[in-house]
């Protein structure tokens, strides 16, 4: 059987990949060491997860019966469906708790943020004014809106497109997101916008980073290339090379700016960037650099085998999902209570130390909680709408019910 120790990780196209979840795990860790402000660049997670995601929604698609594929409506009407029960029951359970307890908290219920994390348009919403509940953690939420703006358009042109002019849209992707990122950078400013606004705003709108997705739905489609040990190294080798010319190139940018020593990694690749082009070219090379990490996953690399088939790590990454929607609520939860207790006078007085900790502290409780909602609350809504597309629809698959879908 693939995915055996001699065949490597894959299982098949219709089925998970246990390898991709210990890449989710890593995604998920580095953000939250970031949210515990102990890894300044974890922020770079969330591209991770953007490629993995064009890749699995790419995967999920083409292993749909021939029958499906040749009928749009189906298609779309399946994939919305999938994408809808393994994403929305717990994203919407924790707006709607947020919701109230945010409400009850301030005595004012925000209406307008609820619309905008309901619809999926909370990354416009929070980049132009304000997105978060107040008394309640939301404010990462942004990003799953992204990922449903690009599930929409792809899912569309996926059912819609011949397979050539597919891939000449992804293609198209990668560059037109560099080139808004850049046009951006020009109108914003202008309009107003002062550097951090602008750089938040580009940060946070979806088409600025369909490039991400692009470049793990174009593995998806060459899979049975970019699955080979050659291409994909070199194709690891080009992403870690543009990323490191990249960050050579802004270390030099800033001494000649002036900086000198430490001064001169700052805004490299920590924060939110913005300014002498780093918008336009730091998400190229992240999307670049995930690419390759995820090609020499499916190639089962020989060193890096030995990270990806860490069961401790793909059990992290099959929960993940939940594990970011809880984050949050975790460590400002743990965070409020370490300051409360008297034993932690000491260890607050040391900003690290305590930074360290929370982390310590908040990461095994969120992969608790996310593994708790995985069992009793996930699988069983994956399995009952998959029971049902297959009475709606004989060609829907096992893969729903068995939440393979995840892949």
């Amino acid at each position: 059987m693939i995915g055996s120790p001699d065949e490597g990780p894959l299982r098949g196209a219709e089925r998970r990949i246990d390898a991709i979840d210990s890449l989710r795990a890593i995604a998920m860790t580095a953000v939250v060491a970031k949210h515990c402000e102990i890894l300044p660049f974890g922020w770079m997670g969330v591209w991770l997860f953007y490629v993995i995601s064009g890749f699995v929604v790419t995967t999920s698609l083409l292993s749909r019966p021939a029958a499906e594929q040749r009928r749009p409506s189906a298609l779309l009407g399946q994939f919305c469906a999938r994408r809808a029960a393994r994403l929305a029951p717990i994203y919407l359970a924790y707006v709607a708790v947020g919701f109230v307890v945010s409400g009850l908290a301030s005595g004012h219920f925000q209406g307008l943020v609820l619309a905008s994390l309901v619809l999926f348009f909370n990354n416009f919403q929070a980049a132009f004014a304000n997105g978060d509940f107040t008394d309640f953690p939301t404010g990462h939420l942004w990003t799953i809106a992204v990922e449903f703006q690009f599930y929409l358009v792809f899912g569309v042109a996926f059912a819609l497109l011949p397979a050539r002019a597919l891939k000449w849209l992804l293609v198209g992707m990668l560059a037109l997101s560099p080139l808004l990122r850049f046009a951006a950078g020009l109108w914003l400013p202008a309009a107003g916008f002062d550097p951090l606004r602008a750089a938040t705003a580009i940060y946070m709108m979806s088409p600025m980073h369909f490039d991400s997705f692009a470049a793990g739905a174009l593995l998806a489609l060459g899979r049975e290339t970019w699955s080979r040990r050659g291409p994909a190294l070199g194709l690891f080798a080009c992403g870690a090379a543009a990323f490191a010319v990249y960050c050579a190139a802004y270390v030099l940018v800033n001494r000649a700016h002036g900086a000198a020593g430490v001064e001169m990694l700052r805004n490299v690749v920590s924060g939110i960037q913005f300014g002498d082009l780093r918008q336009v070219w730091l998400y190229s090379v992240l999307a670049a650099a995930s690419a390759g990490l995820l090609a020499v996953t499916l190639a089962d690399a020989p060193v890096w085998r030995f990270v990806v088939r860490s069961r401790w790590l793909q059990l992290i990454g099959r929960v993940s999902y939940g594990g970011y929607v809880y984050h949050i609520a975790c460590i400002w939860g743990l965070g409020e209570l370490l300051r409360r207790l008297p034993a932690t006078e000491l260890l607050q007085s040391h900003a690290l130390a305590f930074e360290v900790v929370l982390f310590l502290a908040a990461l095994p409780l969120t992969v608790a909680l996310a593994w708790v909602s995985y069992r009793y609350v996930e699988q069983p809504i994956i399995a009952a709408v998959g029971q049902r597309l297959r009475r709606s629809a004989p060609a829907a698959d096992a893969e729903l019910a068995t939440g393979a879908m995840d892949v």
